[in-house]
């Protein structure tokens, strides 16, 4: 028997993150569905990006309220600065009542584990931290993905991957190379400064 797929909406598509995510999401069979700003169109690089996305079977929509009723999982990929944004998102997505899992823009240090005097109430983590306990608040499913030095395309196939597997509800996903391979980049990097 075929195992039906999520069907995904990716926020911030057109982003450093958010484009490998929904290629990834085309990739692996996913019905994917883009939110995009009427802003996009003015930047032609991101305009030819959707139309790609679009050419690959991905449906652009316009309407958040129009976006939750065709999807199952959102999937955000905002920037530092719409971080806090995602917590209206999380609202409409209440009121919708059809989301089964979201997926914070959450890409790197697993902010809910830092060192007490790191934790800072505003700023990037902050902010991260008031998207968590929204989420949490809301009693949606969620899985937060805490990524470290790994490739942009592995980031968007294994956000995709976790999407459909019940292991990663309600839990965080580490994606981190091994030991070695951290050390390697690290020689590589410091030998390139």
């Amino acid at each position: 028997m075929a195992i039906t797929k999520s069907k995904v909406l990716i926020i911030g598509a057109t982003g450093y993150i958010g484009k490998n995510v929904c290629k990834a999401s085309v990739k692996q069979g996913h019905p994917t569905f883009i939110l995009v700003r009427s802003l996009i169109s003015a930047d032609p690089a991101k305009a030819e990006l959707i139309k790609s996305f679009q050419e690959s079977g991905v449906t652009a929509l316009k309407s958040l309220v129009s976006a939750f009723r065709q999807v199952d999982v959102v999937n955000s990929t905002v920037g530092g600065a719409s971080l806090v944004d995602q917590i209206k998102i999380l609202q409409a997505a209440t009121e919708a009542g059809t989301i089964k899992r979201f997926l914070p823009s959450e890409f790197g240090i697993e902010v809910d584990r830092l060192e007490l005097e790191f934790r800072m109430t505003d700023g990037l983590f902050g902010d991260k931290r008031k998207v968590r306990r929204a989420i949490e608040k809301f009693g949606i499913p969620y899985t937060y993905v805490a990524w470290c030095l790994r490739r942009l395309d592995n980031i968007g196939t294994f956000t995709i991957k976790a999407i459909d597997d019940h292991r990663t509800q309600n839990r965080i996903l580490h994606i981190r190379p091994k030991e070695n391979i951290t050390i390697s980049i690290f020689q590589v990097v410091s030998n390139e400064i």
